[in-house]
């Protein structure tokens, strides 16, 4: 984990330069505004009109200076930190998509994008604006240390005593909220899922009159949530207390001892009101660096959720392709397990060049596991899937098109998911494999035909898309997954011969519960009790 903070440190040290090198002025010209102004008392009391005049014009002068800034560095500073947030965050996508299917699978969608924009967007808080102002702020304690110093050594005890004491004591509730914060991440991923999913079924949930026991469900997440924020509120609250309870005790000693050395004579009207000042930055600048640490305990908790994804294993990601088979794809003693839960147990067979598979077996027999085998999503507890007698790999993909059971569409138009693989395709290719899948029949009555928005299309037409995109990319392997189950019988005949007498002669493995599509098959097999038999 630390490696990564360093890593992206050193990544943007230009960017967190520029942060920091700002927050260092900024420090510097508010300190000597303050000191400006024990020499104006000073001036004014002693009618040093000269002088005074010199150091209203610095003082005015030092403050333009900062008004101007401000403005600049704002508009600078945004436009850094989106940049270093568009970076990270893009990486971190990357590092999702090239990640093993079956360690990323682990993961529902929502709390991956929860880490990618939520967790993401404080760690970038964290190296951006904590870090380069964190700097500053020591800067500015530092310089006031030493004006303190000059001035009295007694009160730099008094605030370094409460500092101390109150930073000791607020560690006992940063675990705390370090706990809490990855709590609330997961209540809030647990929301959105089970609001995703019951808008996804709103069909179901209206037909069954879930509707109660949905709200029901959803009010309990709402509630948990409610009791971690309070929570979260108390430690918070707490942290913040004693740290305003140090500074109040501090400031009221520092006040008192500050009267008593003007009335003995050891200090100065000038000095007395500069040492308030100075005071005032310096438990500003303690108090806001303190403030942090609930800040810090965030980013400690969102780093560590990044990281689990920044781990992942990524798959070996070859440039090489391999553009098609001659012979023969062997399954051979193949197993496979879910979590020590057996799915398939020493599956062996081989099938031909231009064989059609079809794959029956009940609900949860491993069929789909099979295709994902096949897939290379899904990697064999033990044997080993042969294509011409090389080990199926991730480069074997470009072999290979996958139709699932939910059709994996973009929401883009029609014509956009058909092209997405290849967008050179000619139109009376593409008016070709319309006819082919039957989509020519709806098409024309949409008002925007094919620029149509796949959201508006029914699940029988979706699955048609699917198909006609998976036969566009003239690859010469095709897993089928139920593909055809919203499909009236005619046009799935249709389909299904349509794709046996392509012109590239694909090879198919085809899942289904239909006996019509297994017609067209030359080979069938079924799954048993973790078992394949022809």
């Amino acid at each position: 984990m630390k490696e990564y903070i360093f890593f992206n440190i050193k990544k943007f040290k230009y960017k967190l330069l520029y942060k920091t090198l700002y927050n260092i002025l900024i420090s510097i010209l508010g300190l000597l505004s303050i000191l400006i102004t024990k020499n104006i008392i000073d001036y004014a009391l002693n009618k040093d009109f000269t002088n005074l005049n010199i150091s209203i014009v610095i003082f005015i002068s030092l403050t333009i200076i900062m008004l101007i800034l401000s403005p600049i560095n704002s508009y600078i500073s945004t436009k850094l930190k989106f940049k270093i947030f568009d970076d990270i965050q893009s990486n971190l996508y990357k590092k999702v998509i090239n990640s093993k299917f079956e360690k990323i699978n682990k993961y529902s969608s929502l709390d991956i994008v929860n880490r990618i924009n939520t967790d993401c967007g404080t760690f970038i808080s964290f190296i951006y604006e904590i870090i380069p102002t964190t700097i500053g702020l020591i800067l500015t304690i530092v310089l006031s240390v030493v004006a303190l110093i000059n001035i009295n050594y007694m009160f730099l005890i008094i605030l370094l005593i409460s500092s101390i004491l109150t930073t000791i004591l607020s560690r006992i509730l940063n675990t705390k909220q370090i706990e809490l914060y990855k709590e609330i991440q997961k209540n809030d991923v647990e929301h959105r899922v089970t609001m995703d999913e019951s808008l996804k079924n709103i069909e179901y949930i209206k037909v069954s009159e879930l509707e109660e026991i949905n709200i029901d469900s959803l009010n309990k997440i709402y509630g948990r949530r409610m009791y971690l924020n309070k929570k979260m509120s108390i430690v918070v609250g707490g942290i913040s207390f004693l740290f305003s309870l140090g500074s109040i005790l501090s400031y009221t000693m520092i006040f008192v001892i500050g009267i008593y050395q003007l009335f003995i004579g050891n200090l100065s009207i000038a000095e007395f009101t500069v040492l308030l000042q100075i005071y005032r930055q310096l438990n500003s600048s303690v108090l806001e660096l303190q403030s942090y640490i609930p800040s810090f305990n965030n980013v400690l908790a969102a780093i560590d959720r990044i990281y689990e994804i920044e781990i992942l294993e990524p798959e070996d990601l070859k440039n090489k392709q391999i553009s098609d088979f001659k012979e023969k794809i062997q399954f051979k003693n193949i197993s496979f397990e879910y979590d020590d839960n057996k799915i398939l147990s020493d599956l062996s067979f081989s099938i031909k060049k231009g064989d059609f598979l079809g794959i029956i077996g009940e609900s949860g027999s491993g069929k789909t596991t099979f295709l994902k085998l096949m897939a290379s999503l899904l990697t064999p507890k033990s044997g080993e899937i042969l294509i011409d007698n090389n080990k199926l790999t991730n480069i074997h993909r470009s072999l290979i098109s996958y139709v699932s059971q939910d059709d994996m569409l973009f929401t883009k138009s029609i014509k956009e998911n058909l092209l997405c693989h290849n967008n050179q395709v000619s139109e009376s290719e593409l008016t070709k494999v319309l006819y082919l899948t039957k989509i020519d029949s709806f098409l024309e009555k949409l008002p925007n035909g094919i620029h149509t928005n796949i959201k508006y299309l029914s699940k029988g037409q979706r699955q048609r898309i699917a198909l006609a995109r998976a036969i566009l990319q003239k690859k010469p392997i095709i897993l089928l997954d139920e593909v055809t189950a919203s499909l009236d019988i005619d046009t799935e005949q249709h389909i299904i011969n349509s794709i046996k007498t392509l012109d590239y002669k694909p090879t198919c493995f085809i899942v289904t519960h239909r006996t019509s599509i297994l017609n067209i098959c030359n080979k069938i097999y079924n799954i048993k009790n973790n078992v394949l038999t022809s």
